[in-house]
């Protein structure tokens, strides 16, 4: 009897735990879903800077369309990098993307990405590490890191 009480217990514990989790995830799956529909849309590039480069010049920056979690990079109707991007929370580290590139020279390459929104989700602001599989913790080019940072603006 004291073995069918303790095992009840444990039973118990671990629906307690699971539903714990559950309900964690539940609303990491539900946040990511808004935090994505934020990217929807077309947007193009107007700012790109690393540590030996700054680009402002128009004519020649791409667009990129963001669908649910994919992402297509274009430029003059040629696809450049085509990708996909989740959105990791994290309450510790902070919110980041995790970036995956499919196809073309840069296939299967993976980038951790810090980003953030204006207040009228009409900008967008991206840093991430060519070099290393940490996220940046800043939006600064630092000349010590390969940082890369771009920002795009809202077309529709």
């Amino acid at each position: 009897m004291v073995i069918r009480k303790s095992s009840a217990v444990v039973s118990l514990a671990l629906f307690v735990l699971f539903f714990i989790f559950a309900c964690n995830n539940k609303q990491n799956v539900f946040n990511e879903v808004k935090e994505m529909k934020k990217f929807n849309g077309i947007w193009q590039l107007v700012f790109f800077k690393n540590k030996d480069t700054v680009v402002t010049d128009l004519e020649i920056l791409p667009f990129v369309k963001f669908e649910q979690n994919k992402f297509v990079v274009s430029q003059s109707d040629a696809i450049i990098y085509k990708g996909y991007q989740k959105i990791v929370f994290d309450d510790k580290k902070g919110d980041w993307l995790d970036i995956s590139i499919v196809g073309g020279k840069k296939d299967g390459k993976k980038y951790k990405a810090i980003y953030q929104f204006n207040k009228k989700n009409e900008f967008l602001s991206v840093c991430f590490i060519t070099a290393d599989k940490e996220k940046p913790k800043s939006f600064k080019v630092n000349e010590n890191k390969d940082y890369t940072l771009i920002r795009l603006e809202k077309v529709k």
